[in-house]
């Protein structure tokens, strides 16, 4: 599992009731040392007990999260699938952990990993609907969203109450949600969908394509923030 802080590394952009922060690691991929991280999850090949979950991660996490400030840590769960009731255990007990300190939990479907345990947004509401503690959501990416389930109009309603955090990029390709050739038209998404239930930071998690927006590897993030900057002038 995962430390997960947006507000660490981030840049934000206002527009009316809308707040956007950008993922630094995926906007800016061009600067050096920004993804040379060893991720606190990968510290252990085998579902630890409790304990060992508190000392390899939820500490140094905890430390992280004061250190900077953060206020949502993403629990990234195993590819292990024949131990869901441990695993859910854990999830469960990391978000009491955090609670009392005001951090929020959140866990998230992925669609490119193919043996990960969570890839169902249902599932990811059964395990917080399930929870004893309200400091458990879900984080809404849409390209994960439409990936693995699409219909989004439906899904968003569905899943609203659960929401704790909400990430953007186009499909298929990962690339900038005002991409208008993917499968995705965010400005509906965000206006008539997320606008009406969640005010916190939209995380714009996507692949910067050099080649598209700039001549320069130097003037990548640049040009990235001046076209996202266009995007969110709509609101």
């Amino acid at each position: 599992m995962n430390f997960f802080g947006f507000l660490l590394t981030s840049v934000e952009f206002r527009r009316n009731s809308m707040r956007f922060c950008a993922n630094l690691s995926t906007l800016f991929n061009d600067i050096p040392k920004l993804t040379e991280r060893l991720p606190l999850y990968d510290q252990t090949n085998e579902i630890p007990s409790f304990n060992e979950y508190k000392k390899i991660v939820l500490d140094r996490t905890l430390d992280y999260a004061k250190m900077f400030n953060v206020s949502k840590v993403h629990l990234v769960m195993t590819e292990a699938k024949d131990e869901s009731d441990r695993i859910i255990d854990l999830v469960h007990q990391a978000a009491q952990f955090f609670q009392p300190h005001r951090i929020l939990c959140l866990i998230e479907p992925l669609s490119t990993r193919p043996n990960y345990y969570l890839q169902s947004y249902s599932t990811a509401m059964s395990i917080v609907q399930s929870s004893n503690s309200n400091n458990l959501k879900i984080m809404l990416d849409s390209f994960h969203l439409q990936r693995l389930h699409g219909n989004l109009t439906e899904r968003v309603k569905e899943l609203a109450p659960f929401v704790g955090h909400v990430q953007i990029s186009q499909t298929p390709n990962r690339d900038c949600p005002m991409n208008e050739n993917g499968e995705v038209n965010h400005r509906y998404f965000l206006s008539n969908l997320i606008a009406s239930f969640y005010q916190d930071y939209i995380g714009l998690e996507y692949n910067c394509d050099k080649s598209m927006w700039c001549s320069s590897t130097l003037d990548s993030g640049d040009a990235s923030l001046k076209r996202l900057d266009r995007f969110i002038s709509a609101y």
